[in-house]
């Protein structure tokens, strides 16, 4: 179930709305009321730990900012609106903060939803901004909203910013976009691990496993160590393409980094190879 927030007398209806899939919002002018229960502290290791942040707070040994970032920090979903509903001085730092805290908990349509308040209320954005947003868009497929935040991060000059460039390319690629993944990605000035594992598991999904093995020797020939992120998607890439030698290779090299662990997705991917030749 959404979240659906409404805001003080104060605050006057927006006069747009924007839709996500089985979902539309709009900002009403009366009193915050947070409704989706999954917002509440319900386990035992948060409302311990929302005690504690409240006795620091009722001893006056912490300001709302440091307040705020320990529910978020902890999880405390409910009790970190609470706290930001009440701040009479909302930065951009703030915002950013609430937007990441209910992207990174899995609330991503209200992340969106705080991110159109936001510029409602004249707050500025920054880089720090959509990583958040664009991770939201990203995992519930809502495409047209994600297009419309990479326009306005170009009109604000920050498309070269290497975090918001790996989002969108995760973005691009989770919905079948590779080719606009793979213009970010050859635009990118400095490219990290992230950079590169996002380009290779974009092509898996994509169903093009050759471009994805292709991609992934690139990134070693560039110097780059492989993490099981890496291996997990170049498996995939070679039991897509049926690229058996490929595979024992990689597997060779599973072996041999004691450090890389891979998940049961990379462990079908192994049987798969086995049963075709080994």
């Amino acid at each position: 179930m959404a979240l659906f927030v409404s805001f003080h007398a104060h605050v006057k209806p927006i006069t747009h709305h924007y839709v996500l899939p089985k979902a539309s919002y709009t900002i009403q002018n009366h009193e915050p009321v947070i409704k989706n229960q999954n917002l509440k502290s319900d386990t035992s290791v948060k409302r311990r730990r929302a005690k504690r942040i409240k006795t620091l707070v009722d001893k006056g040994s912490i300001s709302s900012t440091r307040r705020l970032l320990s529910y978020v920090e902890s999880g405390c979903l409910e009790d970190a609106l609470h706290v930001f509903e009440n701040m009479s001085d909302s930065s951009t730092f703030i915002w950013n903060v609430i937007i990441r805290g209910l992207a990174n908990n899995g609330f991503f349509e209200e992340a969106i939803y705080y991110y159109h308040r936001m510029q409602f209320e004249g707050v500025e954005v920054d880089s720090f901004t959509f990583p958040s947003v664009i991770k939201a868009c990203t995992a519930i497929f809502a495409t047209i909203e994600g297009q419309k935040v990479h326009s306005r991060i170009i009109k604000l000059g920050l498309d070269s910013d290497i975090y918001i460039c790996n989002a969108l390319i995760l973005m691009y690629a989770k919905v079948g976009y590779v080719k606009d993944s793979d213009e970010i990605f050859e635009g990118m000035h400095v490219k990290d691990l992230v950079s590169w594992n996002s380009m290779i598991s974009g092509y898996v999904s994509a169903g093009d496993g050759q471009s994805s093995l292709m991609c992934f020797r690139k990134m070693q020939a560039d110097g780059l160590q492989p993490d099981r992120f890496s291996i997990i998607s170049a498996l995939g890439a070679c039991a897509l393409g049926h690229f058996l030698l490929n595979g024992k290779e990689i597997h060779c090299q599973i072996v041999k980094e004691v450090g890389i662990q891979v998940n049961r997705r990379g462990d079908r991917c192994v049987v798969y190879l086995k049963r075709k030749t080994w």
